[in-house]
């Protein structure tokens, strides 16, 4: 669970990315996951904002990270819809982002 600052944190971390403020928003989630590296939230945040800045390698590795904060939260409760729905959205960016093998 994480706490209320870093819920915080995380509410204005998306606010600057819904604002196009992406480095903003990329210094905000470094900071969260600087603090809590297991913020599933702050590592797609910072994975959709290297995207957005072009960075598809550096947001292919921030979602793989995320994808396996993902597979640890859902194994330790398979009966987590938010857990299953993240697991998907991780794994459609990640496809998204990695050119198909030839």
């Amino acid at each position: 669970m994480e706490s209320k600052e870093t819920v915080d944190a995380i509410g204005q971390a998306w606010i600057a990315f819904r604002k196009g403020q992406f480095d903003a928003a990329g210094t905000a989630f470094e900071s969260i996951v600087s603090r809590q590296s297991d913020s599933i939230d702050a590592h797609y945040g910072l994975g959709l904002v290297r995207r957005a800045q072009g960075n598809r390698g550096t947001a292919v590795e921030e979602f793989h990270r995320c994808r396996t904060l993902v597979a640890r939260a859902f194994a330790e409760n398979p009966k987590s819809d938010r857990m299953e729905i993240m697991q998907r959205m991780v794994d459609q960016r990640i496809a998204e982002l990695t050119p198909p093998r030839s």
